[in-house]
């Protein structure tokens, strides 16, 4: 289990992605900022876990966050923005508790989340967006306290075979 902790770094420019978190990893990142990587800003799978906060993620050529096979971080107080793909990306069984960040301008979707993630999403600013706001595909998750607005898309758009649960959020 890689632990340690990555402060005030600049992270760009990468081949693929900026920060890989995986088999079990659970670093903390902190006051970093992390862009113009080829892939995701910060990818975190595998069982990979982790404390992201205060971070810059920016113009990124995939997603800003991405989180899949049972990745489980905790992410707080971040500005993802101007990235080619969805801000945040939670999909194939990911979670994560995802509190206090502010996801805009990103190419695609604010957030997805997709086949099997159940992440918490609590008090999130979601907007400008050229997609939808905030998509749930066949996934669950937890949607509370957040403000979704001003996207391309649908602020809130929950698909066939989705179970979120979905509470005291500002959607216009």
């Amino acid at each position: 289990e890689g632990l340690g902790t990555f402060e005030d770094n600049d992270v760009f420019e990468n081949e693929s992605s900026g920060v890989v978190i995986r088999s079990g990893g659970n670093p903390t990142l902190r006051r970093n900022k992390v862009h113009h990587s080829k892939k995701n800003g910060i990818y975190v799978y595998m069982n990979g876990r982790g404390v992201l906060e205060d971070n810059e993620v920016y113009e990124n050529k995939s997603d800003g966050i991405s989180v899949k096979s049972n990745g489980d971080p905790v992410v707080s107080n971040n500005v993802v923005r101007d990235g080619r793909g969805k801000g945040i990306f939670v999909h194939e069984k990911g979670r994560g508790l995802f509190e206090g960040n502010d996801i805009a301008s990103n190419a695609s979707t604010g957030v997805t989340i997709a086949t099997g993630a159940d992440p918490i999403l609590r008090r999130n600013k979601v907007t400008g967006n050229s997609g939808h706001g905030i998509c749930v595909d066949k996934a669950q998750g937890l949607f509370e306290g957040n403000v979704v607005e001003s996207n391309s898309g649908d602020g809130l758009h929950v698909r066939n075979g989705s179970t979120p649960e979905v509470r005291a959020n500002e959607v216009r």
